[in-house]
């Protein structure tokens, strides 16, 4: 399967994209356009906690878009994403209450309505970290055709319990919000509910690390480029390939 290359490896320049509304005024929303500007092939991209005007998130965005899929990523907290300089008095666990999947997701309803009335014919989703809560409970037939999710943040049974669709996960050995029994966890169950899934361990790297890298470690580097390699490949087979004409059949 042949991937195409571009800005994994540009991980600090400037995206090329402003960040306009997809027609839907209460959600700031940045997209970025594949080569022939074609929508019918889809991502939807649940950003981690840092949003949609973190440069990293930009590229992330452009990148898929060079292989081929229109990205649509909203702004899931409202102006309100987590600053890099945090005040003393920040904490996550009170941000998060402001930020449930209750909250979330009337955004992420009204952005694939939007996505489908524009002539997104297939659709996905991607999610980084804390963006994994809410995509996990928009992966099922009646939303998205499959999924990728790196370093999920604070997913509960219940949240994996939500997925129907074929998911792809990249887990950090080095992540403190995802611990061994936990990732076995995650993959019992999708076991149990005969859900198609990928699971990659990349050891020795921290959370986040599909979306940053720590410039002085080659290992990171290529791990984030591997995970983007991962979620390409994957959305390919089921968006484009033959999970996506067979289905579930594709895999018997």
């Amino acid at each position: 399967m042949e991937v195409r290359r571009h800005s994994v490896s540009q991980h600090y320049s400037k995206s090329r994209n402003p960040v306009p509304n997809l027609n839907e005024p209460t959600v700031q929303t940045y997209f970025s356009k594949p080569p022939g500007e074609s929508m019918e092939d889809a991502i939807l991209l649940f950003t981690d906690a840092m949003g949609i005007t973190f440069e990293n998130n930009k590229l992330l965005a452009d990148s898929f878009a060079a292989n081929g899929y229109f990205v649509v990523m909203p702004d899931l907290f409202r102006g309100d994403a987590v600053p890099l300089d945090r005040p003393r008095n920040w904490t996550q666990t009170a941000w998060f209450r402001n930020h449930l999947p209750s909250d979330v997701g009337p955004i992420v309803r009204a952005v694939l309505r939007e996505m489908q009335r524009s002539g997104c014919r297939r659709i996905a989703g991607v999610g980084y970290s804390i963006g994994n809560k809410y995509l996990s409970r928009f992966l099922r037939s009646s939303c998205l055709r499959a999924g990728f999710m790196a370093h999920p943040t604070w997913v509960e049974e219940e949240d994996i319990l939500s997925i129907e669709r074929p998911v792809s996960i990249a887990f950090a050995g080095g992540d403190g919000y995802v611990n061994r029994l936990q990732r076995q966890e995650i993959e019992m169950m999708l076991t149990e509910a005969k859900v198609p899934f990928q699971t990659t361990l990349f050891s020795d790297v921290p959370h986040g690390f599909a979306v940053r890298h720590i410039h002085d470690k080659k290992y990171n580097r290529f791990a984030k480029e591997q995970a983007f390699l991962q979620a390409i490949q994957w959305l390919d087979f089921h968006m484009k390939g033959e999970g996506s004409a067979k289905g579930y059949s594709a895999w018997t």
